[in-house]
């Protein structure tokens, strides 16, 4: 392909990435809440283990200091705000509202923050792959919808995509539609 081939088949795929919105390609749903969830913690890492529950060996492994590192503190602010928008009534709780940027925190400091905060759901967005293409660059994400008490996934869903171009606002809508499809979380008709 010549250049201009390249541009326009570029500026095709970024087009077709702003006007959509992403949605999982593989979802596993658990169990149901025992209720539907009015508040979550929402964490986000580049973490390319996957996460089977939230426990000890998996923080220690997985988690510990990527949750709060410096590097992605300005993609996970700004996916963290559109959340907090679209997922609106549910209640979201960004991880800066209980733990430092980055400062290590033990598996058991990590609980106990999240019991003082009385939090039973987490939210764990984690960055799988990317992708360059020419100079748009395509990421893929995992989502986790995991219990506190139990520390077991009610749901993890992969393949939700985002391009350089739409980045957290267009996976902030992705989620929240994925999610509400589930009826996983609070919408306005429970309250």
């Amino acid at each position: 392909m010549n250049s201009i081939q390249n541009s326009l088949l570029l500026l095709l795929i970024s087009i077709l990435f702003v006007n959509c919105t992403p949605k999982a390609t593989q979802v596993q749903r658990f169990h149901n809440p025992e209720e539907p969830i009015n508040s979550i913690l929402f964490l986000y890492g580049n973490i390319e283990d996957d996460i089977l529950q939230l426990d000890k060996a998996s923080y220690e492994k997985s988690l510990k200091g990527k949750f709060n590192d410096l590097e992605n503190k300005g993609f996970r602010i700004n996916l963290y705000e559109h959340l907090f928008s679209m997922l609106n009534p549910t209640l979201v709780y960004n991880y800066n509202s209980m733990f430092e940027d980055f400062k290590s925190y033990s598996y058991e400091e990590f609980q106990q923050k999240l019991e003082e905060k009385e939090i039973d759901h987490v939210l764990l967005v984690t960055q799988k792959e990317r992708i360059i293409l020419e100079e748009n660059v395509i990421r893929r994400y995992q989502v986790h919808l995991m219990e506190t008490r139990t520390g077991k996934p009610l749901w993890v869903s992969y393949g939700f995509q985002s391009g350089s171009l739409n980045g957290p606002k267009s996976l902030a809508r992705g989620i929240k539609k994925d999610l509400e499809g589930e009826n996983l979380i609070v919408l306005d008709s429970f309250r």
